[in-house]
């Protein structure tokens, strides 16, 4: 899933999956197909959002309804947090077309799986409501179906009207090449068009016999004692299994460059895959070892890969993963702004129970495989994550850092000399629940002779504040990191 008012649905889905775990029962595909379907409606609204967030009139527009949408997941009413995520959306656009996409908006694509061989000539979707929404649904509809390539060009296009739903098509995918490609659906009524955010499916060839022999090579070369490089195999190697298996996951993967990756770092330990035509280029899956356990993280650098690049930890919130900061907290965000700035974006997976290496574990780690400059390093947490980041500087010794931004929660410091001279951005919401942690955080550091900017957001709930301050964050950070 992929969101940003992900941080709280991802806590009320995780802390849901924690209970039925306890109880033995594993959590069901619907439950993670949720979750995945969820976090694609976030993506569309965090996007819309982007283009609006500095504007106090749009903010305030969309706040009752996040703020219900949060409710209603703190009472398990995910269709309810649906319609309030689609309300927020719609009170974006345009009051003309609010009417024509509110018929629109409840429709969802569900594609059961997303990685072929390039033998398969074609593969099913299926486009639904997601909660009842025949009081508002007029048809017939007309619905565009493309594949897009990594840069967003068209390889092919099929539209099709449609007179009742659900609705099940299959669409051709003979002529697509091997690699990784989006799936872009577009319905059309009227005066209005309503595009839903991308998937991906991915096609490879010989998909089943380049599996079994990665699994095979791995399996030989495998030692006793394990590394990064080979939990990272590993790591990936059971996402393909996932996705060949057509299990539903938490986000996209491009199956296809996770393949090539594997395939690579299989022949070659010490340097990064060299990937052509990757489809999330710079991205990448490890699990870091640690002395005594491990973490896994998704990384991502810039694409014009400089030697010695600074480097940015992002902590996220309870009941998120490694993926939240690339699909979460402004559609990805803070991906762009590290690629721009140049900084290598390293964004740890953090158990609710705890459980995350150091700052200086992974750095060792990440510095084996990519060039990274160990001195310009800056941490930056979300509300749990908040709490992780003050925990990680705590950890480390007087200079490991060059900045900590503290977003949606905190606490107060504990290893005083520590928070002298380290400059720190603190940030909330107005309306954010978060808002009292940041506060006396940012009120422990200066009485320690901090150098603090404190920053309250305008009709900012605890979900938006990531992405609303991002870029206050990064221009603070820039001379920050500078050499």
């Amino acid at each position: 899933m992929r969101l940003s008012t992900f941080g709280l649905f991802l806590t009320c889905i995780g802390l849901l999956c924690i209970d039925f775990l306890s109880m033995g029962v594993s959590v069901g595909v619907y439950a993670q197909e949720a979750r995945y379907q969820l976090g694609k409606q976030v993506i569309g609204f965090e996007t819309a959002f982007q283009q609006n967030m500095s504007e106090l009139e749009s903010r305030r527009a969309v706040l009752p309804s996040l703020e219900r949408a949060v409710q209603a997941f703190f009472g398990m009413s995910f269709a309810n947090a649906e319609k309030s995520i689609d309300e927020a959306w719609l009170k974006l656009l345009p009051e003309e077309q609010q009417a024509e996409a509110s018929s629109l908006i409840p429709l969802r694509l569900n594609i059961d799986r997303h990685w072929y061989d390039t033998e398969t000539a074609e593969f099913e979707i299926e486009l639904a409501a997601a909660y009842d929404a025949k009081t508002v649904l007029s048809l017939p509809v007309k619905v565009q179906v493309e594949l897009l390539d990594r840069d967003g060009k068209r390889a092919s296009s099929e539209t099709k009207s449609i007179s009742q739903f659900p609705f099940k098509e299959k669409v051709s995918i003979k002529d697509l090449a091997e690699g990784d490609w989006g799936v872009a659906v577009t319905f059309q009524r009227e005066t209005v068009s309503w595009r839903l955010p991308n998937q991906i499916i991915s096609r490879s060839k010989s998909l089943e016999s380049r599996l079994a022999k990665a699994k095979a090579d791995f399996e030989q070369q495998k030692t006793k004692e394990p590394t990064t490089h080979q939990r990272s195999i590993q790591l990936m190697l059971n996402l393909l299994r996932d996705l060949k298996n057509g299990r539903s996951l938490e986000t996209d993967y491009p199956a296809h460059q996770i393949l090539q990756s594997v395939e690579n770092w299989i022949q070659d330990a010490k340097t990064l895959p060299k990937l052509e035509q990757a489809y999330l280029p710079g991205q990448f899956w490890f699990e870091l070892d640690g002395n005594k356990s491990s973490t896994v993280v998704r990384v991502s650098i810039p694409d014009t890969a400089a030697v010695k690049m600074p480097v940015l930890f992002a902590f996220h919130g309870a009941g998120g993963s490694e993926n939240m900061f690339f699909d979460a907290y402004g559609a990805g965000e803070i991906v762009s702004l590290s690629q721009q700035a140049g900084y290598v974006l390293v964004c740890p997976r953090q158990p609710l129970l705890g459980g995350v290496l150091s700052v200086e574990e992974m750095l060792e780690q990440l510095s084996q495989h990519v060039s990274i400059d160990t001195e310009r390093v800056a941490v930056l947490g979300h509300s749990m994550g908040a709490a992780q980041t003050i925990a990680q500087v705590e950890r480390g010794q007087a200079g490991m850092v060059r900045g900590a931004v503290i977003l949606g929660g905190g606490r107060g410091i504990s290893k005083r000399e520590l928070w002298k001279a380290l400059p720190v951005f603190a940030g909330a919401g107005d309306r954010d629940f978060g808002k009292r942690g940041v506060q006396q955080f940012a009120s422990s550091c200066r009485k320690e002779g901090g150098v603090v900017r404190e920053e309250i957001y305008e009709a900012v709930e605890h979900l938006g504040i990531v992405q609303v301050a991002l870029p206050d964050v990064f221009r603070w950070l820039k001379p920050l990191l500078e050499k």
